[in-house]
């Protein structure tokens, strides 16, 4: 395969002469990254904020490249004060918990004084989905990992024919979505939801309080539809994903984004189908025994 070379778009890239990321088969090298925001070349000032910046570059690129967060197996972290690194280990296990790359931590200088971290990664193209059956589940907080399912009530769908996603999924906290698409999404992913009531979908969507979705080629492909108050308690309600990209990280990525959304002060809390039950330890989420319901009508 032709080496592939991948830009962020940063001034440094070609002051100095380097890619963001090279492309070389499976594998993916990501260059050292760090917390800039490349669209306004503007960083943060502390050094978790800077953290979470990093890994959304990284991130970018990696999707790029046709690979996610999932995929990475290698980390190198780069901390000029090596005081201030445990600050950022809670953005790193919400990141990384699930999967656990191996890694890295070098204290020494940056470039600019600005910057507190530096990120690099080595990723394999669907490497995260072959390891998901040999890792154990993690503990930490809500992390990326690459086995999928349909979600909150929905059914797992087969493995597909290529372990690499061919083309770039675009996820969304902003996107609107009508009842005939999230209809359409939910009987591609076998979730079971009222998906002939159309006025009653349009009422889930126009009450939900965050919704994060992941679009391909400008089709929507997944959708995490939450009822939060954003500081004590997050109920994720539907978590689907297209049967046909099933089991390429895309859900993981969901329940990810929507913890991140809702921050750490807030519980993430959800109903799941016996068959999905597994999906959710594997990513890191908790089974608890003290729960209650009174079931709906219909």
């Amino acid at each position: 395969m032709t080496r592939r070379l991948i830009t962020s778009g940063s001034t440094f890239e070609a002051e100095i002469g380097y890619s963001r990321a090279v492309v070389d088969g499976d594998w993916v090298f990501v260059s050292g990254t760090t917390g800039f925001d490349y669209r306004t070349m503007t960083i943060a000032e502390g050094i978790a904020e800077q953290t979470e910046q990093c890994l959304r570059n990284v991130e970018s690129a990696l999707r790029e490249a046709g690979a996610t967060l999932a995929d990475v197996v290698r980390v190198t972290y780069v901390v000029p004060n090596r005081e201030e690194f445990p600050e950022c280990w809670p953005v790193l296990r919400t990141h990384f918990g699930a999967i656990r790359p191996a890694a890295m931590m070098i204290s020494a200088g940056l470039a600019d004084p600005r910057m507190r971290i530096e990120i690099e990664v080595t990723a394999r193209i669907g490497s995260g989905e072959r390891a998901a059956l040999a890792t154990p589940p993690a503990r930490p907080a809500v992390g990326p990992c690459p086995t999928e399912v349909a979600g909150a009530g929905g059914v797992a769908g087969p493995a597909p024919s290529s372990p690499a996603a061919a083309d770039v999924i675009e996820y969304r906290d902003d996107a609107s979505v009508s009842a005939e698409q999230l209809a359409d999404l939910f009987r591609r992913s076998g979730i079971r939801r009222p998906v002939d009531d159309v006025p009653r979908l349009e009422a889930m969507i126009r009450h939900a309080d965050l919704m994060i979705t992941a679009w391909r080629s400008g089709a929507l492909v997944g959708v995490a539809r939450s009822l939060t108050d954003h500081r004590y308690c997050c109920y994720l309600s539907d978590l689907a994903v297209d049967r046909q990209l099933q089991r390429r990280g895309i859900g993981a990525e969901l329940v990810r984004r929507t913890k991140a959304a809702v921050g750490e002060e807030a519980a993430l809390l959800l109903l799941s189908a016996p068959e999905a039950m597994g999906f959710y330890a594997r990513i890191g989420m908790e089974a608890v025994t003290n729960g209650w319901m009174i079931k709906r009508a219909r």
